[in-house]
């Protein structure tokens, strides 16, 4: 009888330029886009993401949140169509409640009044977020906070995760 056992890829850092300066928004629609991130191969079953964000060095607002989405390509292994009208151009975007509704919900991560607060999510499934039995080919991340004062300081990181028979 076969085996399946999962083989880890190399973790790999996204560019996060103007992710560690995101601003806060009062409404959580103005926030920031990663680029496109591909599975690499046919081969990658799902996506680990980890993220990492840091805190302003001034007291920020209390019991407020940072929320990631994610919104996978619509027009095929090449399209730039994407769902909620994210680009995959890096940066600054501004989503209307209709436009960010179209988003799968990756997590929203309630934060608090610390100084240079850092707020870690360790592991997470995009297989699973999406809620299939593989990763989107492509997708793109949104990320927005409502805490009251820009951020310090932020990382995104991902394993690549293929299944191995034996």
């Amino acid at each position: 009888m076969a085996t399946a056992t999962p083989l880890f890829g190399t973790n790999t850092s996204l560019t996060v330029t103007g992710l560690t300066t995101l601003a806060s928004d009062a409404n959580l629609l103005a926030g920031w886009q990663s680029g496109i991130i591909e599975a690499a191969t046919v081969d990658d079953m799902d996506l680990q993401m980890g993220f990492r964000f840091v805190g302003n060095t001034s007291a920020p607002t209390t019991a407020k949140q940072i929320e990631v989405w994610a919104g996978a390509c619509l027009d095929g292994p090449s399209g730039t169509l994407f769902a909620g009208g994210l680009t995959g151009s890096i940066g600054a975007i501004t989503l209307t409640a209709v436009r960010k509704a179209q988003l799968q919900l990756v997590r929203i991560l309630p934060t608090d009044a610390v100084v240079s607060g850092v707020y870690n999510i360790a592991a997470v499934s995009m297989t699973s977020v999406f809620g299939g039995i593989t990763v989107p080919r492509r997708f793109v991340l949104f990320v927005v906070h409502n805490m009251g004062l820009a951020l310090s300081n932020a990382a995104i990181y991902y394993d690549p995760v293929n299944i191995e028979s034996a």
